[in-house]
């Protein structure tokens, strides 16, 4: 369920925790 590198706004380890907090990374 991991969005590709550069999709969200916290790339990096956060990005698995911010995925699921921040509606873009759905």
């Amino acid at each position: 369920m991991h969005q590709p590198a550069g999709k969200g706004k916290f790339p990096g380890p956060l990005s698995g925790a911010v995925q699921s907090l921040d509606p873009e990374y759905l």
